[in-house]
């Protein structure tokens, strides 16, 4: 070594230079021991990490923990693809986080189980109703090449079901679930079955925004049918009320005078609806046969829709319904055609109005 002051070779056992007298130090300066001490904690720090890390990694239960971390942090993009649903339109990663969001979620905290079936570790996590199993498999990878490596396998979750539920078709109305369009599969009366996760689902019209009381809501698939939750608007009842009030001098007229059905097809939503119900809301009349009635003005007592007759089998599929009551007075020639009788055609039914293009026209027919 060298004397640090003038730089004179030190032999080995001298304590001070033989050529200034400075004194040699033996062992390591101050910052070399502050050197070697920070590269010892960093030593033991790296051997604390790769041991926890390992260890973490090698324990199952952990990969449940970083579950529930995520679960309660609505990470649902974290956890989605551990439940291995079969996707449909409505069933993906995009409806999933949005049911989760909407809906009331459970937090979830105590693990039971553990326990080693077919080569994986189940766990549940126990809900207010029902549970979370998560299996847990083991890897073919290795943490830091020695430490074992587990993996969860799937998520079954009772409260996270695809369940079914039943859109309406209705014609000129355009319903959303949760932002996305439920295509229809008929352009005539009936329903789509959509499935969709069990929670709470933001449903939309659009189209003939006016036609029902809302034009928005939230759907619970758990105690919600959509059909039966739906009402048409006080606008929509209205406008039905005076469709059918138009169309009963043309109806009452093709009954007393014995028309053909096609007549008052235009009243109807069919041809066949026609045909089937155009003389159901009119009493019995006099043989009109080689007569030309006199016809006095329809006198209507009652035209009101009424929401008492809607039930599970009368939705807003089958229409508004609509109550009416009246008579029509014709005039008819006596048997020995001297004089004209009076005669009295009753009105008295209730008919289910639907919109089609734009226009109310009656879907259907009921007596009482």
């Amino acid at each position: 070594m060298f004397c640090p002051k003038c730089g004179v070779r030190i032999e080995d056992g001298d304590s001070f230079c033989r050529e200034c007298g400075t004194k040699i130090q033996k062992g390591f300066s101050s910052r070399g021991k502050k050197i070697i001490m920070a590269e010892v904690i960093l030593l033991i720090a790296l051997s604390a990490a790769f041991l926890y890390g390992g260890s973490r990694s090698g324990d199952p239960e952990n990969v449940v923990h970083q579950f529930m971390k995520n679960y309660n942090g609505h990470n649902w993009s974290e956890i989605y693809h551990l439940y291995n649903f079969k996707e449909d339109t409505f069933i993906n990663e995009e409806c999933f986080e949005k049911t989760m969001d909407q809906s009331h979620i459970e937090t979830l905290s105590n693990i039971t189980g553990g326990y080693v079936q077919n080569g994986q570790h189940i766990y549940k996590i126990p809900k207010e109703e029902g549970n979370v199993t998560i299996y847990v498999k083991k890897t073919k990878q290795k943490t830091f090449f020695f430490f074992d490596r587990y993996k969860i396998a799937k998520v079954e979750d009772t409260d996270l079901t695809a369940e079914e539920i039943q859109v309406p078709n209705i014609s000129g109305v355009t319903i959303c679930l949760d932002g996305i369009e439920v295509k229809k599969t008929s352009e005539d009366e009936g329903i789509t079955a959509v499935k969709v996760f069990h929670g709470l689902h933001k449903v939309t019209f659009s189209g003939d925004k006016e036609m029902f009381q809302e034009d928005k809501y939230m759907l619970n698939t758990q105690k919600d049918n959509l059909p039966e939750q739906m009402e048409y608007s006080d606008k929509a009842k209205g406008e039905a009320e005076d469709a059918i009030r138009s169309y009963m001098p043309m109806i009452t007229e093709a009954v007393i005078k014995n028309s053909d059905p096609e007549v008052i097809a235009s009243c109807f939503s069919s041809e066949e609806k026609a045909k089937d119900y155009g003389s159901f809301l009119c009493g019995k009349v006099s043989d009109t046969q080689d007569q030309d009635p006199k016809l006095e003005d329809v006198q209507l007592t009652k035209c009101q829709a009424d929401r008492s007759l809607e039930s599970e089998d009368q939705t807003v599929m089958s229409g508004i319904p609509v109550v009416i009551e009246g008579t029509r007075t014709y005039k008819i020639n006596s048997d020995d055609n001297k004089k004209e009788k009076d005669q009295t055609l009753s009105i008295n039914g209730t008919a289910y109005m639907i919109k089609r293009n734009g226009k109310w026209l009656i879907n259907r027919v009921a007596i009482d």
